[in-house]
Parts: C-alpha cells; sequence; structure tokens
C-alpha cells in the first residue's frame, strides 16, 4: 500500500512574523511559541497524496480542539486557529502539542460478480448495503442483485426492447427515491424510448409504472438521455430535485418532483443548461450525472473527456481534466457517484480505471480495475458508492469476458506530524522549548491488549521512512476517529 507522507512546509506561522519552520528534507519538526489569545496561522505541504486533513490541539493526551480541514489536494495549505479549545476558551499559558493529521483511502477488490451473457449491466444503484439494482441495457429490463448470497431477484420489464408502460429500450442510468413512507421509486432513463421511466415499488409490495418525455428539443422531450440523478431528499418540498441528462441535445434539465404517496409524482421543469460545445457552460455527448450530499451537481462531459460542477440552480462552478492518461486527465469518462463524504468518483473508460476527486475537483488517485481470476484490466462503465465505504463499477460484454460487477472496500492510509509548541502570557517574550520528533502522548503506538485496549490488527504497523505513523487501520491507534471512511 502507498504511503501518505504528509510533510509540513512551514508548520506554524504566527503574528508578528515569528515561524516555526520545517526542515522539508529531513522532516524535524522544530517548537515555537505565541501569547495567550493570539491567532495562529498553519501553513503545511501535502507532497505524495491529497488527503483528509484535521489538525488536533492537546496537551497530556486529552484532545482539546479538533480543527477540520476537510478533503485537501497536493500542495501548500493555510489554516487559522483562534488559539481556543472547543469550547471557545482561549488555551492558558502551558505547553501543548499540535497533530497534523492526514488520511486517504485505498481501495482493494473485494467482489467480482460474473454475469451470465443474458445480462449486460450498465447503471447501478443501491437499495441497501447488500441490495442493487442494475440496468441491463442490452436486454431491455431492470435486474436486482444481492451481493451477499450472488442471486439474482425481480427483474422489472421483458427481454425485448418495447415502449408500452413498463417496457424499456435500452435503459441506461438509473437512481432511486425513497419517501418518508418508505415506498422507492426507480428512476430509469430509457434511453432509445427517449423518455423517463418510474418503477414505483410501494411499501405494501405493489409495483406499479409511471413515464413522461418523449423525442425532441423542447421542455418534457429528450434525445437518447443517458442518465439521472437526484438531490437529497427535501422535507418542505415533499420529494426531490430530479436531473436527466440529455445526451443527445448535450443538456440538463432539471425538474421539482414531489411525491405523495405510492402514486405518480408530479414533476414540474425548473431549469435547463447546456448546449453542444467546450465552454463551461456546454457538453458535448455527456454520459453521467451524480448529486453530492451538498447538492452539488456533477456531469461527466464524455465528449469533451472532463469533469464539471455545477451548483443545485446550474451555475458553473469548477471542471477539470483534459483528454489523456495522466492523473486527472480522462479517455471518454462514462459515469460519476459521489459519496457520503464529498469524494467523487469517475469511470475513466478507455483509460480502464477510476478516478477519484475531493469536493473541489483535485483529484486524488486512480485505481485499474482488473477481473479476477487473472487481472486482466478491463473497461468501467458505471460507478455507484454506497454508505459503507464500498465502490462498485460495471463492465459491459466483450469478445473475451463477460459482463461482470466488482466491488472495492477503502481503507485508510494516514500519517501525521506532532509540532510541540507553547503558550505564553506575553506576546512571544519568552524563547521556544527544545524540538523534538516524537509522536505526541496517546500516539506512542499500540498498548497491550486489554479489557479497553485496541488490538492490532494484520497489516498494521508503525515507523518506516521517517514516518511517525504508518497504519491501515488507524482506529486501532486513534480510537477517536472514524473507521469507516465513506460512511
Amino acid at each position: 500500500m502507498n504511503k501518505l507522507l504528509i510533510f509540513l512546509f512551514m508548520a506554524v506561522l504566527f503574528l508578528p512574523l515569528q515561524a516555526l519552520a520545517a526542515n522539508v528534507a529531513n522532516e524535524n519538526v522544530q517548537p515555537a511559541n505565541f501569547a495567550a489569545g493570539e491567532e495562529v496561522s498553519i501553513r503545511f505541504e501535502l507532497r505524495e497524496s491529497p488527503a483528509n486533513v484535521s489538525i488536533d490541539i492537546s496537551q497530556d493526551d486529552p484532545v482539546l480542539h479538533t480543527i477540520p480541514c476537510g478533503l485537501l489536494g497536493l500542495g501548500t495549505h493555510t489554516v487559522t486557529w483562534d488559539g481556543k479549545d472547543a469550547q471557545g476558551n482561549p488555551l492558558p499559558p502551558g505547553e501543548y502539542i499540535m497533530d497534523i493529521i492526514g488520511d486517504t483511502y485505498e481501495f482493494q477488490l473485494e467482489t467480482s460478480q460474473v454475469w451470465s451473457h443474458f445480462c449486460v449491466p450498465h447503471g447501478i444503484v443501491f437499495d441497501t448495503e447488500t441490495c442493487y439494482f442494475a440496468t441491463n441495457a442490452d436486454f431491455n429490463n431492470v435486474i436486482t442483485f444481492f451481493t451477499d448470497s450472488e442471486e439474482c431477484g425481480e427483474i422489472y420489464g421483458g427481454t425485448s426492447p418495447g415502449s408500452a408502460l413498463g417496457e424499456f429500450n435500452t435503459p441506461r442510468g438509473i437512481t432511486i427515491v425513497k419517501d418518508r413512507d418508505g415506498n422507492r421509486y426507480l428512476v430509469v432513463a430509457d434511453s432509445l424510448n427517449h423518455r423517463i421511466q418510474i418503477i414505483v415499488l410501494a411499501v405494501n409490495g405493489g409495483t406499479d409504472y409511471y413515464a413522461f418525455g418523449s423525442e425532441g428539443s423542447g421542455a418534457f422531450q429528450f434525445q437518447k438521455p443517458y442518465d439521472v440523478a437526484v438531490s437529497p431528499w427535501d422535507e418542505d418540498l415533499n420529494g426531490c430535485y430530479l436531473y436527466v441528462l440529455d445526451t443527445g441535445n448535450c443538456r440538463v434539465q432539471q425538474f421539482e418532483a414531489t411525491f405523495r404517496g405510492a402514486g405518480a409524482p408530479h414533476l414540474d421543469l425548473v431549469r435547463e443548461w447546456g448546449q453542444k460545445g467546450s465552454g463551461d457552460m456546454d457538453l458535448y455527448v455527456p454520459e453521467g450525472i451524480a448529486v453530492g450530499p451538498d447538492g452539488s451537481v456533477y456531469v461527466a462531459d464524455t465528449g469533451n473527456h472532463r469533469l464539471i460542477k455545477y451548483d443545485c440552480n446550474g451555475n458553473f462552478l469548477a471542471k477539470t481534466g483534459a483528454k489523456g492518461s495522466q492523473l486527472g486527465q480522462f479517455s471518454r469518462p462514462t459515469d460519476i457517484a459521489v459519496s457520503n463524504n464529498g469524494l467523487v468518483f469517475v469511470a475513466d473508460k478507455l483509460n480502464k480505471r477510476v478516478q477519484y476527486f475531493t469536493e473541489s475537483l483535485d483529484v486524488m488517485k486512480a485505481w485499474e480495475t482488473k477481473l479476477p481470476p487473472d487481472m486482466t484490466v478491463i473497461e468501467p462503465v458505471s460507478v455507484a458508492a454506497t454508505g459503507q465505504g464500498k465502490v462498485f463499477i460495471t463492465r459491459a460484454d466483450n469478445a473475451a469476458f463477460y459482463p461482470a460487477v466488482l466491488g472495492y472496500k477503502a481503507e485508510r492510509a494516514f500519517d501525521f506530524r506532532t509540532i510541540p509548541f507553547t503558550i505564553t502570557g506575553s506576546s512571544g517574550s519568552e524563547e521556544p522549548v527544545p524540538g523534538t520528533d516524537e509522536p505526541a502522548p496517546g500516539k506512542e503506538g499500540p498498548e497491550e491488549p486489554g479489557d479497553n485496549s485496541p488490538v492490532p490488527a494484520a497489516g498494521c504497523r508503525r515507523g518506516g521512512s521517517g514516518m511517525l505513523f504508518s497504519v491501515v487501520c488507524c482506529s486501532l491507534f486513534l480510537p477517536r476517529r472514524k473507521n469507516s471512511p465513506l460512511a
């Protein structure tokens, strides 16, 4: 596993112009002092990998304050701390420890589910952690699958293309809405019928179908819609926003969807954006769309080989990518998924990999998608993230392999740097305390197993390469931190 190294470029700057500098070459960290109530700027550099960064302020082990910095990309970052604890009280004079902690994610293949040649999975959405729905593009239906038993469940639709209600013609993207009563609505991009079809799975066990849209370029019309996405549930709306990726028209249509019982949802067109082109508000044959936990909209602009982020009203926020195979570049990105903590996963099809990004579109890492048992590199078509730190991809069939759904489990890799500092009673009149490069109190390593002591797991280790810490299962050593990285 690649190790995450956090190098401190300049560890702490404090007013006026006093600095705690870190020697990048040998990673020595010098102590500092500053006056009580003084504002502190903490500056650090991520060199080898983007990371989810937080800063702990502690004294004699108890953490007095945690500064969440969020997911940060490569480069230098500055965070301001007001010198107070978690309750907003200025810290009194004394000696303290500052830990700059960063963690990243490694994705390991956990499950591989090879479908029969009668199935070609395309879109995928999870109902529960062990149950997902997938569109069967070439055989014109939607199939329920269970990951724990690897069995097929209910099938919706036939096996031949059709245009009647409940029939499909090359279904692509799929998403799910759950109302407050427990009814579920599967929203499917019925691509070659140029419409959106909704499968209602009522809490009482009933099933019904509704559809809207027709071929064209006007309101409520589509040209080969490829994907759909929904915003988080809105109690005031009693529904959500539904986004349709109108691929043939190179645009997004946004609808306000209101759900009443298990009946047909009420839809109002709110806005549309996009046209064929390569500008910030243009799209070229886009194939994937997703909505983040904050309502931001992400589009895989397939023909332009890039990823675009909009706000919930369709205003342009950011973009990244160009055609290529380097990290952060794409070759026909086809789908997007966003985890509960804002990681953005992109199926980079022709590069045969999945890349993931921060919410601000800083690229983090990539991994090749390989099919067991010979681990041949394959092209991902669709990607989905679950609430328990897992990512699933689908791939289509070709002459050599059956189609498959692959599941990856996230593991955390983290490192930290420790900075001792002193708060004085006056403005910087005292000399710095002697330096140390040792871990902070409470981070010396695993305790001997006991009733309340964490037991080291296989693969967990510390030290090496000048690092203070390098583990896979960081909760063994920092139990106050989560062990479910994407939840």
